[in-house]
């Protein structure tokens, strides 16, 4: 029994070490699109959420999202956030649960406080 929780442990373990790697392949990605906004929320009986928001000339030039309950949860577009001005973000539900509107409105916020992206924000 103790091997077999051994077991499950250390595939837990790898299958961690392989959704990091996916989340940080997907910002060095949208990196390359615009300046980048990341809002997460914490799932205690329900599940996480985490939105990435690539901004270009103040508007979403790429947006994903990944929520779920497992390491097996991966990265997906949100096209409906894409094109849209990042000051529209919050004035719209987008269709989006409390969990990963909260998630939105983290990713805007760090956008928009981040000192170092101003000039990407303001200027393009």
């Amino acid at each position: 029994m103790l091997f077999v929780i051994g077991l499950f442990w250390i595939l837990q373990v790898i299958m961690t070490y392989f959704q990091v790697k996916h989340y940080q392949s997907r910002i060095r990605e949208l990196r390359k699109k615009g300046a980048i906004g990341i809002g997460t929320v914490k799932g205690k009986l329900r599940a996480g959420v985490i939105i990435i928001l690539a901004v270009k000339n103040e508007h979403v030039a790429d947006a994903e999202i990944m929520k779920g309950y497992s390491v097996f949860a991966r990265f997906k577009r949100i096209p409906g956030l894409v094109g849209k001005r990042v000051n529209e973000l919050l004035e719209n539900n987008f269709n989006l649960s409390k969990a990963e509107k909260k998630a939105l409105e983290i990713a805007v916020k760090t956008l928009t406080e981040n000192h170092s992206l101003e000039g990407e924000l303001q200027n393009g």
